[in-house]
């Protein structure tokens, strides 16, 4: 999966990137910590109100970033003798695996996100902004 490689190539490293789901406000937050040690102004003293989620340093087939409690599609690949999309999936924290899961697979359970190739994913939503994406695929 692409994982920002050029970035690490340049002798960059990542950015920290988080975005913040306000309970009240219904409303998402994208924020980047340019310093790890540095809390976000938007939050701060108010995480009662929020739900904080990373960006896992992934991107979908269209380059899009996932972030925990995205849901996902995920299909096999073409041309393979059975070829379907999955029933969409949301993305973890699996502190057990020490990774990002999205078991994505009805075959093998709890395999990382990084293990899924970035053309076989693709990022339709999230659990906060579009939980109707999970209910209409029960």
């Amino acid at each position: 999966m692409q994982n920002q490689e050029n970035e690490k190539q340049m002798g960059h490293s990542r950015v920290l990137k988080f975005r913040a789901w306000n309970k009240d406000e219904k409303e998402m937050y994208l924020m980047e910590m340019q310093h790890p040690y540095r809390y976000f102004d938007i939050v701060n003293g108010r995480e009662d109100e929020y739900i904080v989620m990373q960006y896992t340093g992934l991107l979908d087939k269209n380059g899009k970033e996932i972030y925990e409690g995205d849901i996902v599609l995920h299909s096999d690949l073409p041309g393979s003798l059975i070829y379907k999309r999955h029933k969409p999936k949301v993305v973890k924290w699996k502190q057990a695996l020490g990774a990002y899961d999205m078991d994505v697979s009805e075959h093998v359970a709890d395999q990382e996100a990084g293990a899924y190739e970035s053309e076989l994913i693709e990022v339709i939503g999230n659990i906060y902004e579009n939980p109707e994406l999970l209910e209409n695929h029960g």
